[in-house]
């Protein structure tokens, strides 16, 4: 059974199952559990019914449901838990510990993310 130093929970609605796993693969050699989720809905509503979680990425501007809800509502429930919102638009998003650009790059993807786990702890 692995060990898992944080859970990550990873809002974006354009992930295939095979890029979802593909990215699981990812964090789980970083040491990472990943829930990703493709569904801004059901999204919500694992936040809603207290999914626990050490880390939020979301979209920010998803075509099919708007990341800046899922961050609030991240940030109303467990004000604790950082959150990284990222878009290939240029926004801002204040309620976000952090923004990126989408295409930033895997290093900095993963660095920012290492960043924000240290800060929660």
């Amino acid at each position: 059974m692995v060990k898992f130093r944080a859970t990550v929970f990873w809002v974006d609605d354009v992930w295939r199952e095979d890029e979802i796993r593909m990215f699981e693969d990812l964090f789980e050699k970083k040491g990472l559990l990943a829930i990703i989720i493709n569904s801004g809905d059901v999204a919500k509503r694992e936040i809603q019914n207290g999914l626990k979680y050490d880390l939020l990425i979301a979209d920010f501007a998803s075509p099919y449901f708007e990341g800046y809800y899922i961050i609030k509502m991240s940030k109303e429930l467990n004000p604790e838990v950082p959150t990284l919102a990222y878009s290939n638009k240029d926004f801002i998003c204040e309620e976000a510990d952090i923004v990126l650009p989408k295409f930033c790059g895997l290093k900095k993807f993963f660095e920012t993310i290492d960043i924000l786990l240290a800060r929660s702890r």
